[in-house]
């Protein structure tokens, strides 16, 4: 993996750690990584503007027709889509886009 891409890589692991509420050592059990991996990352993008800088992420709005049962397309930085049916819980729409960020494709 060139560097760019583990910078992004832990960036985003570093952000669903940060927003999961879980401590280092539970997120990292649950996602299989090294304690002292994710705390190297930390420690290294740490004033770095990686992992604190706030994220903007385009969005573009089209019209919503008055059919609820449409799906509705959701496509995430990496560039996969999401096509779910309508309506969803927000959180745990929140979470999966997280979650899928992550993972490499």
């Amino acid at each position: 993996m060139e560097r760019e891409s583990r910078v992004r890589y832990w960036t985003q692991h570093i952000e669903v750690w940060k927003s999961s509420g879980l401590s280092q050592r539970a997120y990292c059990e649950r996602e299989g990584i090294a304690v002292s991996t994710l705390q190297w990352w930390c420690r290294r993008l740490r004033g770095s503007g990686h992992s604190d800088a706030p994220r903007f992420v385009p969005v573009a709005v089209e019209p919503i027709s008055n059919v609820r049962d449409e799906p509705i397309e959701v496509v995430l930085l990496s560039g996969r889509r999401l096509r779910l049916s309508a309506p969803r819980d927000e959180t745990e729409l929140a979470r999966l886009v997280r979650l899928l960020e992550v993972l490499p494709c």
